[in-house]
């Protein structure tokens, strides 16, 4: 995740990938509210869920693009491009800083050994 993402934006930035992602989460489940029962409202759940998380973000914003152009038929062709894009832009911005992704692979910090400590090479 690291390699996909170089920066997980905090602040304000941060903020704004949050919402986007609740956003797109939370327009998984208008087209299911009537198909809540079948595998694909689960599906729909499951993605939604991730997504709001920020949880396996490149792929379940994938699973999310993919959704929403399979439900194209039962919905409105604006909607269905204001849903794909932002599915879309979530894969290529990332999770942000706010979100399970960035815990798990988010900057870590490497300290290096003090050169003149007590424990150096030549004592072994």
């Amino acid at each position: 995740m690291q390699r996909i993402y170089p920066l997980f934006p905090r602040q304000g930035a941060g903020v704004a990938l949050l919402a986007l992602r609740t956003c797109v989460a939370g327009m998984l489940f208008a087209p299911v509210a009537s198909a809540a029962a079948s595998l694909e409202g689960a599906l729909a759940g499951a993605v939604a869920a991730l997504l709001a998380l920020g949880a396996l973000t490149p792929g379940a914003a994938l699973a999310a693009l993919v959704l929403q152009v399979a439900w194209a038929a039962q919905q409105d062709l604006t909607w269905t491009l204001v849903a794909a894009t932002q599915a879309g832009c979530v894969i290529l911005l990332g999770p942000g800083a706010y979100s399970l992704d960035a815990l798990r692979f988010g900057r870590r910090m490497i300290e290096w050994p003090d050169p003149d400590s007590d424990a150096s090479d030549e004592d072994l």
